[in-house]
């Protein structure tokens, strides 16, 4: 989870009194016993004559015995106690109800761990507007108007901006869900960091140099320039092109069904990745 990788964890010492106090249970306390005789036994106890090196088979050490001490140590409910659960709610911030982080975990523990992303912002926003549910909430609509045109973008066959993809583009700009003012205010080092500003600020230029999206070539242009000089920065081949008279190459492209062709076409939210975090800490700890 991450709280091991810092150096000052490691001198906690209520963290590692805390760590012992999960594993105390008979199935931990045996195999320790196993290994401090083994360790005792081949390394601690053994005559080292001069620089000779201490060999120890594998077989005299990996026995069935210790095979089973392992597994009957290992069994999941073991990682499910309310000790071992209150350790990773405490230490990773989600216990906190009044947080963000608190809200968020709270609401997918109500719901068992099913939620839909963008819904379960939007009406936590509603009932507990933290200023950090703020920022989501008007940023993540420009970034999945942005996301699924460049997906669309990459639909194979696509080689032109031709009627059917101004009609899908308008589909997400004619009557943006966003409000470019009100994401402006959160684009600062309080919620984002600076690579993060300078991309947002980069595309809601393109959209406003393409008159809020109505000059729809100007803005597949600039997409994809900017996707160009994205990957070039990473030394990486664009995934798609596009010559003067706004001919569109592909090299790289994605064969949608039909449902994912719907999904592009709606309004739900893209980026999900920290929700996903937390329903998957939620079922690991919980179910």
């Amino acid at each position: 989870m991450g709280i091991f990788g810092k150096l000052h964890y490691y001198t906690d010492k209520s963290l590692w009194k805390e760590i012992r106090q999960l594993f105390k249970s008979p199935s931990w306390t045996s195999l320790m016993e196993a290994l401090l005789k083994l360790m005792d036994k081949h390394i601690l106890s053994s005559k080292v004559h001069g620089n000779k090196h201490i060999r120890v088979k594998v077989s005299e050490v990996l026995n069935d015995t210790l095979i089973h001490q392992y597994i009957k140590a290992i069994q999941p409910e073991h990682f499910t106690t309310k000790e071992i659960i209150h350790f990773w709610e405490t230490r990773l911030g989600v216990s906190e109800k009044e947080s963000t982080a608190g809200l968020l975990y709270n609401f997918i523990h109500k719901a068992g761990g099913q939620i839909d992303f963008d819904q379960t912002l939007q009406s936590l926003h509603k009932t507990n507007p933290t200023t950090e549910l703020d920022a989501i909430n008007a940023i993540e609509p420009f970034i999945t108007a942005i996301q699924k045109i460049m997906n669309r973008l990459l639909a194979r066959g696509t080689s032109e901006v031709d009627n059917e993809l101004k009609a899908f583009m308008g589909l997400h700009l004619d009557h943006p869900k966003f409000n470019i003012a009100r994401m402006q205010e959160f684009l600062n080092e309080s919620y984002l960091n600076p690579e993060s500003i300078r991309r947002l600020n980069e595309l809601i230029n393109i959209y406003l140099n393409s008159s809020r999206g109505k000059d729809k070539e100007k803005l597949v242009n600039d997409l994809i320039e900017f996707h160009k000089t994205l990957m070039k920065r990473r030394s990486n081949l664009p995934w798609i092109t596009i010559g003067r008279n706004h001919s569109i190459t592909q090299h790289r492209s994605f064969q949608y069904n039909e449902r994912e062709m719907e999904a592009l076409s709606d309004h739900s939210w893209v980026n999900n990745y920290y929700l996903s975090t937390l329903v998957s800490l939620y079922q690991g700890l919980h179910h």
